[in-house]
């Protein structure tokens, strides 16, 4: 019972955890220190996650819906509203993007937290009767 248990622990969480992302930069105008913001098409594609940082500080999680020559357009994470940046006014553009190192790490973590936790409580169970 307790392998059958531990076994589904394990695949519960490995499943659970495979969503780590991580923040990429595809335009950082601030570690270039260029005044041009160059964007293409091949960069950057529809519905895209990204966290735009304008020269304000304000930092706006969207999803991509077009790049123009001169702006940026997307929809807002938080309440689904448009959004539109010109980038001129845009400092840093990052996107999310799956971070398999960090989910396999993630997830080695966990299955050995949860085989120490069985392991040390089996036989305390044993003991106990249970």
């Amino acid at each position: 019972m307790r392998a059958i248990l531990f076994r589904l622990v394990v695949v519960l969480c490995c499943t659970a955890f495979v969503a780590c992302t991580s923040l990429r930069p595809v335009v950082d105008r601030a570690a270039t220190q260029d005044s041009s913001l160059p964007i293409s098409k091949s960069t950057l594609a529809a519905n895209d996650a990204l966290t735009v940082t304008s020269r304000d500080g304000l930092k706006v999680q969207l999803h991509l819906v077009s790049v123009t020559a001169d702006s940026i357009e997307g929809t807002q994470d938080s309440d689904r509203q448009p959004r539109s940046f010109r980038l001129v006014d845009v400092v840093k553009i990052e996107r999310r993007e799956f971070d398999g190192v960090k989910t396999a790490f993630l997830v080695v973590l966990i299955a050995a937290g949860v085989y120490a936790i069985v392991q040390a409580i089996g036989p305390a169970a044993v003991l106990s009767g249970g």
